[in-house]
């Protein structure tokens, strides 16, 4: 189920004779109070950071703690205490276990320490990006900046600070769609081309390629994957050879999507000679870098990226490599 509207637990800082008169702040009703649990619980996290070497990389979830989560819809406020002590108890112990040193699972950055002093202030800042003239809008194209300069894109070029790579490659591709299609794309969507579009990517391309391509109302099988050579790298000739049958067969290609760094084998395809032939064949190439494109930040390893700033999008993790925490 989703929701436009942010979700809330059912705590209240305010008495319930407070609560009744008109005009009361949202502030709590006791300050010294509130900043004495808000210390609390930055020890709680802290002390969760600090002891992780301590304790086994991941405790499941025992049904004790389940079943706390899972009473019924509070009619009346519980009070921040209620709610601080009960994170403390059934939520702070069962994370996933990516911020243990010994957590070799998946692609999980870990987390810094430092990145709890930025949660809590951004949570205190509670800034609304979309707009205005304000700080976090400043950051925010601070770090575009400097990504743009990182991968050598030229200076006109934008970007967004977005979830994650999963739907940075959905506004890649619908950019790349409208591209494709047109003026007419943002009114009439799919339906302001007169041939069908089709995108292209390695067997060994991430799950979320294929789901951006039905959010995108075009469907998993405009998505045509395309055979690895022997060392996980989308075949260059295949690709070429499958460009050229759908545009024969009255189709058109609109993206490629590159990927700098497979989850299966950290495979990076020839970024140099995919860029090539997009420009060739007029196709938009975007670089799927949730993995590998801060390879980018290593004076040994970049060269394996040649070719990305010729890619038209790429989008990637800070909280992979860099270990900025999960928003």
């Amino acid at each position: 189920m989703t929701n436009s509207r942010p979700h809330a637990l059912g705590i209240d800082t305010q008495p319930a004779a407070d609560r009744a008169k008109p005009g009361v702040s949202l502030d709590p009703a006791d300050w010294p109070a509130y900043r004495q649990l808000a210390h609390k619980m930055l020890d709680e996290a802290m002390n969760l950071v600090e002891g992780v070497n301590e304790r086994p990389v991941w405790q499941p979830m025992p049904p004790l703690a389940k079943q706390a989560l899972a009473e019924p819809l509070p009619a009346l406020p519980q009070g921040a205490e209620k709610a601080a002590a009960d994170a403390a108890r059934f939520i702070l112990p069962y994370a996933t276990g990516n911020i243990s040193p010994r957590f070799f699972g998946w692609v999980h950055g870990a987390g810094t320490a430092g990145g709890i002093i930025a949660e809590m202030l951004a949570a205190a800042m509670n800034s609304n990006a979309g707009g205005r003239d304000h700080a976090a809008i400043h950051v925010e194209r601070q770090v575009i900046d400097w990504c743009r300069s990182l991968f050598g894109f030229p200076e006109e070029a934008s970007g967004l600070m977005v979830s994650g790579t999963s739907m940075a490659t959905v506004i890649a591709l619908t950019v790349a769609r409208n591209k494709a299609l047109g003026a007419n794309a943002r009114r009439s969507g799919n339906a302001a081309g007169n041939s069908p579009l089709v995108a292209y990517a390695s067997r060994e391309a991430h799950s979320s390629v294929a789901r951006a391509c039905e959010l995108l109302g075009l469907g998993s099988d405009a998505l045509r994957p395309i055979a690895t050579d022997d060392d996980f790298r989308i075949d260059t000739r295949k690709l070429c050879d499958a460009i050229r049958s759908d545009k024969a067969a009255g189709k058109k290609p609109f993206a490629v999507i590159a990927t700098a760094g497979t989850v299966n084998t950290g495979a990076i395809d020839p970024l140099s000679d995919m860029a090539r032939m997009c420009a060739d064949e007029g196709v938009w190439m975007h670089v799927d870098g949730a993995f590998g494109a801060l390879l980018m930040l290593s004076d040994t390893l970049r060269s394996r990226l040649a070719g990305i700033e010729r890619a038209d999008s790429i989008a990637f993790d800070f909280h992979k490599w860099l270990h900025v925490p999960y928003d």
